[in-house]
């Protein structure tokens, strides 16, 4: 005390439990004096003391207290010599919670359950890294990497905006930091991909210091996957560290014929004519037709039923008498002497046909519209025994469509020949067409 009183007054107070005592003359309207002391009386030793604790000179002091002890709280009147009244008040002071410090966090599992929190009688620590509002007191918690990505949130309940930091354990790295991301209100949420194993430590403030109850959760995410293929409307050209490539998972929308020798193959198709990724239905494929070409001409049989053909795939052969850069088919027959080759109207309604005694020969005859209607015929034809002939079929000024075909047995004009090895019009029979008859009433003799 700062003046020797010249009358004190004194009295003790024993302790019934641990906590704050709180002694004031505050209020009294008195310029007071006040110690505190343990001890025996004689041999007292000082734990607090106050006089002028605001502008009216009143005292007030705190101290902690023991279970049990006794302390001695004297009041002197060294200003003014008057009575004062004053209170003692005893209290346990505020604990700081259990996860006060990084090294006292709170574990929290990764299935979403959701854990109570307070930072109200947390320390501070000066964190720039938390916002505008670095020393606002904070608690701690943790949780172990899933290998997956995790979801750290926070959830309103005295406390209504709340801000986040997750670091690489206590004392490492800070990895992310969140204040307002979680709807609604002004909570925290921060979703990071985690190593498997590894400790993660979560800082929660107030933002701007609040104080006040919280619930806060860790969820994993689970196995992320992700399509690489980029034709699928789901392509992910930025799949992070937690996201496992599973390409069964990709979603197509753009079906179509995905076999390369098809006319209508494109590239572009991402699944078959079955809208199936990766499956094998061709269904909706468009190819040539098998006998496109000489080489792949298809055989028909004299005397049966017309054959069915179409050429509206087909791509064109210059064959030096039909219509240049009209699409063409071919077929082909076995000479049986007089035949007939003949096209009819389906589809196609004008057609022309060449005739060949082989691939890529000079045509031996051509017909435009010598069948019915505009269609094509090739009469009086005499074919050698057990020779393949070929005959090409287009549509006129390159019309496409479906048409038939047929080749039937007819009667020929016969050449007549001399045999007669004396005549001197004499002709070997083994060196002509076998459409000839012998008819020595022509030999010459001479």
């Amino acid at each position: 005390m700062q003046s020797a009183p010249d009358a004190m007054s004194w009295f003790s107070y024993t302790a019934t439990a641990d906590g704050e005592l709180t002694v004031s003359s505050v209020g009294s309207g008195v310029d007071t004096q006040c110690a505190a002391a343990t001890g025996a009386c004689g041999s007292l030793t000082e734990v607090a003391c106050s006089e002028d604790a605001n502008a009216a000179y009143e005292s007030e002091m705190s101290f902690l207290v023991t279970n049990g002890e006794t302390y001695y709280i004297v009041w002197g009147n060294g200003w003014v010599a008057s009575a004062a009244n004053f209170t003692v008040t005893f209290g346990i002071p505020a604990v700081a919670p259990a996860n006060d410090l990084c090294a006292g966090a709170e574990s929290l599992a990764t299935d979403g359950t959701v854990a109570s929190g307070d930072n109200t009688n947390a320390t501070a620590t000066a964190d720039d890294l938390l916002g505008g509002t670095p020393g606002a007191p904070e608690v701690w918690y943790s949780f172990v990497g899933t290998g997956n990505t995790v979801v750290v949130e926070t959830f309103a309940n005295g406390m209504t905006d709340s801000q986040l930091i997750i670091y690489a354990g206590c004392g490492g790295t800070a990895l992310e930091y969140n204040d307002d991301k979680a709807a609604p209100g002004n909570m925290s949420l921060i979703s990071i991909c985690t190593t498997l194993g590894s400790v993660y430590a979560v800082e929660v403030q107030g933002w701007n210091g609040q104080l006040g109850s919280f619930d806060i959760s860790v969820t994993d995410g689970g196995v992320v996957e992700y399509c690489s293929d980029a034709l699928a409307t789901n392509y992910d050209a930025t799949a992070g560290a937690c996201e496992v490539e599973n390409n069964a998972t990709c979603i197509f929308t753009n079906p179509g014929c995905q076999d390369p020798t098809a006319l209508n193959y494109d590239v572009a198709f991402d699944t078959d004519c079955a809208n199936v990724a990766g499956g094998s239905d061709t269904s909706c494929c468009t190819y040539l037709p098998a006998n496109d070409t000489c080489a792949g001409a298809v055989a028909l049989a004299i005397d049966a039923a017309a054959t069915a053909g179409d050429n509206t795939l087909a791509t064109n052969t210059e064959d030096g008498c039909l219509s240049a850069g009209a699409s063409d088919v071919w077929y082909s027959f076995v000479g049986a002497g007089g035949l007939v080759v003949e096209t009819f109207a389906n589809g196609m309604t004008d057609s022309q046909v060449g005739l060949f005694a082989n691939c890529g020969d000079a045509p031996i005859e051509c017909d435009d519209d010598d069948g019915l209607g505009l269609m094509s015929l090739i009469s009086g034809f005499c074919a050698e025994a057990e020779v393949t002939y070929y005959v090409h079929v287009q549509g006129w000024n390159g019309a496409l469509g479906t048409f038939d075909i047929s080749v039937v047995t007819s009667a020929v004009l016969l050449d007549d020949i001399c045999d007669d090895v004396l005549a001197t019009n004499y002709t070997d029979p083994l060196t002509v067409s076998a459409c000839v008859s012998v008819d020595n009433l022509l030999c010459a003799y001479g």
